[in-house]
């Protein structure tokens, strides 16, 4: 994959997430990929707002009654190539929920890092609000000197199982938070499917194994054939024609 191949697919991401965006909890979302100032287009940011000299995303307002902001959405994503050069890759994600257009009262947030390096989990949600008296009970006798809740990083699903932006919309609208466009919830459906797949893909590109332990198992009640290939011993299964 070449940087122009993809600026173009970072481009193409950026307008399915302003898509879907649009489709089900904002009005008028503007998102694209930039590629900043200085830089040699590895690593392209996808949000609102961002310029080639600015990476700092503006919120996006959400609507509940009328068409006064109810919550705004903070989301930015990291895209590069996959490590084989093949694949468009989300490197790391940032989603907020917050109470004002600039972030600053957050109720939570779903972060994902790739090869994330602190020891923390890639993929983590965290939440904003008052200490619980169990946390605070809990880390007094784990001598933990931080009982914050906000500071504690709850996992979630890891790198091919994290919640997507799809899911948090979907908490927005059951939660009452935001305000469902009609058929939202056949757009987040798509949405969510695409995703999956996506992931699908990538685990039984990294898990061959595991993939030819189904089908060998599986593969012929589900219509395949095993075909010798060529040099090869193995015998890798192939579906049938006709």
């Amino acid at each position: 994959m070449s940087r122009a191949d993809l600026r173009n697919l970072a481009n193409a991401f950026a307008g399915q997430i302003e898509k879907t965006l649009n489709r089900t909890i904002t009005n008028n979302a503007k998102i694209k990929a930039v590629v900043p100032d200085g830089s040699d287009g590895s690593l392209i940011p996808v949000g609102q707002g961002l310029t080639k000299r600015s990476l700092v995303a503006t919120l996006i307002p959400l609507h509940l009654r009328n068409e006064t902001p109810t919550a705004w959405l903070d989301l930015i994503f990291q895209m590069c190539m996959d490590d084989q050069g093949e694949y468009l890759m989300v490197r790391s994600s940032y989603i907020a929920i917050a109470a004002d257009p600039v972030g600053e009262a957050q109720l939570c947030h779903f972060d994902y890092e790739r090869d994330k390096g602190d020891g923390y989990p890639e993929a983590h949600l965290q939440i904003h609000g008052p200490t619980p008296p169990a946390l605070t009970k809990i880390c007094k006798a784990a001598r933990r000197d931080d009982d914050t809740l906000a500071k504690l990083h709850f996992p979630v699903g890891g790198r091919r199982f994290r919640p997507c932006l799809e899911d948090v919309i979907e908490f927005l609208i059951t939660e009452r938070l935001a305000r469902g466009h009609p058929d939202w919830q056949k757009v987040i459906e798509e949405g969510r499917e695409g995703f999956q797949a996506v992931q699908l893909r990538a685990a039984m590109r990294k898990r061959p194994d595991v993939v030819e332990a189904y089908l060998g198992k599986y593969g012929e009640k589900l219509g395949w054939q095993r075909v010798p290939p060529p040099r090869s011993g193995s015998l890798p299964v192939q579906p049938r024609r006709g």
